[in-house]
């Protein structure tokens, strides 16, 4: 078990108090305050260069998120027996749901402040760099890869009739994501990723998304990379469109409280509406289905993969719907 008296004390030179365990780690009453232990996400890299966000964030005007308390010899993490550890400034706040119109739209400016502060960021990302058209051509292939597989089984799975139902839906939508990212300005956008220093959240949601007096902070930079910022525009749509309140009518009102600050152009809001129609949550699910077969149930996998079709059909239909095309 973690001492996490004597990890307080010898990472940063603080008495430990009190504690309680909270949704991400431990509050703990310190010599010096409230804070929150938390576990690292990644490795000492990747943590490292979530500091360095974080504290390009906040000289860029970036207020919605709290900075990493250094230890004693300047790193922004210590390691314990068990794990790695980050320690944060500790303010009680609100969890949020973005079924609220009001909220969503909150998060839109957000969103759009963290991509304007984040412009102009130095330093090496741990992770790689995503680029849409190489997924989808890569996708294309597993498919493939997938369809012949299935084929050379003496007996079918209601998983493989299904996957093979959808395998023409799955295959023109990839090529058609690529085929409009690659007439537009996606690869220009992409090239300017890491030459101008764009990064990519990848993880806006409710988990890191926290509410004070009517304003939001984000809670986790963990999975930031350099990387065209439209992305997270588009994962932000899909996001709302999953709640009951959403409409096309509050989607065009989200892309304009982030164009407010971020300004798109007609050939930006295409490309958000070709990554709208990149079927990530079904390619996902496909993959590790078949990755790890043996281990997953047909019945509840079977689903969950219509589920998410529907859910991809609906981010089709929104793309229809907002002339994202």
């Amino acid at each position: 078990m973690e001492d996490y008296e004597k990890l307080l004390a010898e990472g940063y030179g603080l008495r430990l108090l009190q504690s309680q365990r909270s949704r991400r780690g431990l509050v703990v009453k310190t010599s010096d305050g409230w804070k929150e232990l938390r576990k690292t996400e990644g490795d000492q890299a990747a943590v490292c260069f979530e500091d360095q966000v974080r504290r390009h964030l906040a000289q860029g005007g970036f207020t919605a998120l709290e900075q990493f308390c250094l230890t004693l010899d300047g790193q922004p993490y210590v390691l314990g027996m068990e794990a790695g550890y980050v320690l944060l400034p500790y303010r009680k706040r609100e969890e949020v749901s973005f079924d609220c119109p009001q909220t969503a739209l909150l998060g839109a400016t957000v969103l759009a402040q963290f991509h304007r502060a984040a412009a102009g960021m130095t330093g090496e990302s741990p992770s790689p760099v995503k680029n849409l058209i190489e997924t989808c051509r890569d996708k294309r292939q597993e498919l493939n890869r997938v369809k012949k597989w299935i084929y050379r089984q003496s007996r079918l799975s209601m998983v493989d009739v299904e996957v093979l139902r959808r395998f023409e839906t799955l295959q023109g939508r990839l090529k058609e994501t690529e085929a409009l990212l690659c007439s537009g300005s996606y690869p220009q956008l992409m090239a300017e990723s890491k030459e101008q220093g764009l990064l990519c959240h990848n993880r806006i949601k409710s988990s890191v998304v926290e509410m004070e007096e009517g304003a939001l902070y984000i809670t986790s930079f963990a999975r930031c990379n350099y990387g065209c910022p439209l992305s997270d525009v588009a994962e932000y749509l899909r996001l709302l469109q999953r709640e009951e309140s959403f409409t096309p009518k509050l989607g065009q009102e989200v892309l304009e409280a982030y164009g407010q600050i971020c300004p798109l152009d007609e050939a930006q809001r295409q490309i958000i509406g070709a990554m709208l129609l990149f079927p990530a949550k079904v390619l996902k699910l496909m993959s590790g289905y078949y990755n790890k077969r043996r281990t997953i149930k047909s019945e509840a996998f079977l689903q969950k993969l219509s589920d998410c079709g529907a859910q991809c059909e609906g981010e089709a239909r929104l793309v229809e719907e907002m002339q994202l095309q």
